[in-house]
């Protein structure tokens, strides 16, 4: 949000969706004697404690979208984890599998429920950027699954579910900043 005010000339957009200034000119009895500027000069007010409210509340829904998407995508993950390490495989190449399954299920989802399907660039690019937020983001859940997993934290699920849920506000603010602008 925009706190401070900022001065626009008669005439000029402001700069904010839906706010513009009109010519502001001087009324025709004015003398010389009047400071001609002082009709042209306008002040702008910080945002109104309704508008950073609206702001903060469209944030929040987005947020918790964010997270009802990202439990779809974890009961993805977890479901396919479970099915993979129960059939032998190690819990990291499971843990790879499995993430790179929910990814797909994720950003479909996201792009358009949670991000409303607009973004300043097309659904190729957006992809692949989300592509490599998640990327990152799973070498980091798949290094602290491994401290977990090697500090005695059992069963292997709750360690995965431990480390997914400490990332879900840097995954939300990763996603929303690189991948879905």
């Amino acid at each position: 949000p925009r706190s401070s005010s900022r001065l626009a000339l008669g005439g000029v957009r402001s700069g904010r969706p839906g706010r513009s200034l009109t010519a502001m000119t001087p009324p025709l009895t004015s003398t010389l004697s009047e400071n001609v500027l002082a009709h042209d000069l306008h002040v702008e007010t910080p945002l109104s404690r309704r508008e950073i409210w609206s702001a903060h509340r469209a944030q929040a829904v987005r947020f918790v979208r964010f997270a009802i998407v990202g439990g779809l995508a974890s009961i993805v993950y977890l479901g396919l984890f479970a099915i993979l390490v129960t059939m032998g495989m190690h819990y990291l190449l499971a843990g790879v599998i499995s993430y790179l399954t929910a990814i797909a299920t994720n950003f479909s989802v996201n792009r358009q429920w949670t991000f409303d399907g607009v973004g300043l660039r097309s659904v190729h690019v957006q992809a692949m950027s989300f592509l490599g937020v998640q990327l990152a983001l799973g070498a980091v859940n798949l290094s602290l699954l491994h401290v977990l997993v090697v500090s005695g934290v059992r069963p292997i699920i709750l360690a995965q579910l431990l480390a997914a849920g400490a990332l879900v506000p840097v995954n939300f603010l990763a996603s929303q900043r690189w991948g879905f602008r």
